[in-house]
């Protein structure tokens, strides 16, 4: 049961910045944290041995590593402000493309990448 009392999957989708769904795990109960989804990923066990190279974009549910940034906590600065609006940006259109998925309304590029992965 998640926290608002309910049953549900947490799921972890990761999008590149065109849009397209490079990997995803659906299998963890609702109330399983995103840090903890992440901790027991393919992903994350590829970033950390060096298998894969580059910076993915997270909301704050994640923990803040050399190849995962997440929103700053409270921003001092314009350029501050300037990249917490892009990883909300960023949040929104993946989140866009898992209600599409959702739905049964996604290209088939995306479910592609989905089983494919």
């Amino acid at each position: 049961m998640n926290r608002k009392g309910y049953h549900s999957i947490n799921a972890q989708v990761v999008m590149s910045a065109t849009g397209t769904v490079l990997d995803a795990v659906a299998r963890w109960p609702g109330c399983t944290t995103d840090a903890k989804i992440l901790a027991n990923s393919g992903l994350c066990h590829r970033f950390e041995t060096g298998q894969l190279r580059g910076v993915l974009l997270g909301d704050s549910g994640y923990p803040l590593k050399r190849w995962l940034m997440t929103p700053i906590g409270h921003p001092q600065n314009n350029q501050e402000n300037a990249y917490n609006r892009l990883v909300h940006n960023y949040y929104l259109l993946l989140h866009a493309t898992v209600i599409s998925i959702v739905n049964g309304s996604c290209c088939h590029e995306c479910l592609y990448a989905i089983t494919d992965s």
